[in-house]
C-alpha cells in the first residue's frame, strides 16, 4: 500500500537500521511535477561542517 502523503508532511528517520537514531527530522514533502518529493530540511551548500555519526545502537533493555 502507497503511504498517505500531503505536502507539509514532516520526514523523519524510522531508527532501523542502526545508522540514525529515531526521529531526527529529513525535511517535508511536496508536490513536483505530479509527483512527490522531499524538500531537505536543511542546505546542505550552506554547511561548514558535518558530523559523521557511528551506527546508532538503542538502550539496552535492562
Amino acid at each position: 500500500d502507497a503511504p498517505d502523503l500531503t505536502a507539509g508532511t514532516l520526514v523523519v528517520t524510522s531508527g532501523d537500521g542502526g545508522i540514525f537514531p529515531p526521529d531526527m527530522v529529513v525535511g517535508t514533502v511536496v508536490p513536483h511535477k505530479g509527483k512527490w518529493m522531499i524538500n531537505p530540511a536543511v542546505n546542505g551548500h550552506a554547511l561548514d561542517y558535518v558530523l559523521l555519526k557511528k551506527p546508532w545502537q538503542p538502550p539496552a533493555t535492562p
